[in-house]
C-alpha cells in the first residue's frame, strides 16, 4: 500500500523527464498495490505533472490488482494511449474509487486511462 499524505491544497508533482526507466518520467507499477490519497472521498491529494508525459504506467503480472483511490490525477499526456494511466492488463485488474481525472490527454485514446 502506498499512501500519499500531503497538506490540503498541496500537490505531488512529477518533475524528472524521460521515458522507459523506472527513475524517469512516469511512475512504473509492476506489482499489486493500492495507491491511496487518504482523502476519504475529499480528493485532497493531487498527483500531477507538467512534463507532457503520462503519470502512471501499470503493467501487472497475471491475476494481480492495482487500485487507485481518493486521488485527483491531472496533467498527464501521452503520444500513445493512457494520458494519466496506461494499463497493460495481462488478465489483471485496475480498480478506481473516488478519483477525479482532470486535463489528461493521449494521442491514441484514453486521455485518463
Amino acid at each position: 500500500r502506498i499512501e500519499f499524505i500531503v497538506p490540503a491544497g498541496q500537490s505531488i508533482s512529477l518533475s524528472i523527464p524521460g521515458i522507459g526507466g523506472a527513475n524517469q518520467g512516469d511512475l512504473d507499477i509492476s506489482e499489486q498495490v493500492i495507491i491511496d490519497g487518504i482523502g476519504s472521498g475529499l480528493l485532497s491529494t493531487t498527483i500531477t505533472t507538467s512534463l507532457a508525459e503520462r503519470i502512471f504506467d501499470v503493467n501487472l503480472p497475471l491475476g494481480q490488482v492495482v487500485r487507485f483511490q481518493d486521488l485527483r490525477i491531472s496533467g498527464g499526456n501521452s503520444d500513445g494511449a493512457g494520458g494519466a494511466i496506461r494499463f497493460a492488463g495481462n488478465q489483471s485488474s485496475l480498480e478506481i474509487d473516488g478519483c477525479e481525472f482532470i486535463g489528461n490527454e493521449a494521442d491514441l485514446g484514453g486521455g485518463a486511462i
